[in-house]
């Protein structure tokens, strides 16, 4: 059995956004390097719009689908996923509130309180971004964090996803973050699966270490537990690390993925290919970079 993944984070669509060359040399590469795949998920780790706004969700609905079409069309035979978290840039601050505001001040486990009142008003600003999410999954009860479970071929596959930009405003800075880890634990369940995967949009640097108990600590030890791969966006940089947790007896592997449209500049664009093979637990990484066409290399071989 192969899984495919194929990775963009940072797509940034607005009405400026000529992404129709770039769709086109997607397409053919995910068709010369899935064409013995069995499954294949879309992960898209946040920043999806530019401004959160309608108009930008329509444009990506009509790439994913264009993108989703010309897939099945080739491999009628191949199960196809998308699998979304919002980024900073799908929250919609025309929606913001005073409420929000006040919320997002300082917020801790006490502020947030035992209910999920807090949450409600916080993601309001993503109402347009989860309208979008409803073309291909159905919205969670749960908009903070939710899984995505599948099977195929007796293998079981998860991706645990987490919406970190709850908080974010228009303008935040590296280390102001926080994710309410406990509020959720009890969500995760005790399922076992071959292969867990979590999605993600801002790096760990961004949640503050400085509450009661070390967020960013807190956090990073939570997606240890969960995962043995994370997969994230929001810096627009390629690169990545082995994150061990030695006191704690777990590591993870953490992918950070090239932003896929920079409007600055056409040419500082990239995306992800990932080959998993699960009976080997080992996967394949591919990285590919626009040069007029996208083109890519090969990276080692990973564990999973």
């Amino acid at each position: 059995m192969k899984i495919g993944i194929v990775h963009l984070t940072d797509i940034h669509f607005s009405e400026k956004a000529d992404l129709k060359q770039k769709c086109i040399s997607l397409t053919k590469l995910i068709l010369n390097n899935f064409s013995l795949a069995d499954v294949l998920f879309f992960v898209i780790s946040g920043d999806i719009a530019a401004k959160g706004k309608e108009l930008e969700y329509a444009f990506a609905k009509d790439f994913l689908d264009s993108l989703l079409s010309s897939i099945s069309e080739a491999f009628k035979s191949l199960t196809c996923r998308v699998i979304i978290v919002p980024g900073n840039h799908d929250c919609n601050f025309d929606y913001d509130t005073q409420i929000r505001k006040n919320c997002i001040n300082n917020p801790t486990y006490k502020s947030l309180g035992d209910d999920n009142s807090v949450f409600d008003a916080c993601v309001v600003v993503q109402k347009d971004f989860w309208n979008f999410y409803h073309n291909y999954n159905d919205i969670p009860r749960n908009k903070i964090y939710y899984k995505i479970e599948c099977e195929h071929a007796g293998v079981s596959i998860c991706f645990h996803c987490f919406n970190t930009s709850w908080m974010s405003q228009i303008e935040e800075k590296p280390g102001s973050l926080f994710f309410p880890v406990s509020k959720f634990a009890k969500d995760v369940g005790d399922k076992d699966y071959n292969i867990s995967i979590s999605i993600y949009h801002h790096p760990l640097n961004w949640f503050t270490p400085e509450t009661e108990i070390n967020n960013r600590r807190e956090f990073q030890a939570h997606l240890n537990k969960l995962s043995s791969f994370q997969i994230i966006g929001h810096e627009h940089e390629e690169y990545f690390e082995k994150l061990d947790l030695y006191n704690q007896y777990s590591s993870s592997l953490y992918f950070s993925g090239a932003v896929f449209n920079n409007t600055d500049n056409v040419n500082d664009s990239g995306f992800q290919l990932f080959e998993i093979n699960p009976e080997a637990k080992t996967g394949i990484l591919k990285c590919f970079k626009w040069v007029g066409a996208f083109s890519g290399e090969i990276r080692p071989v990973i564990p999973i």
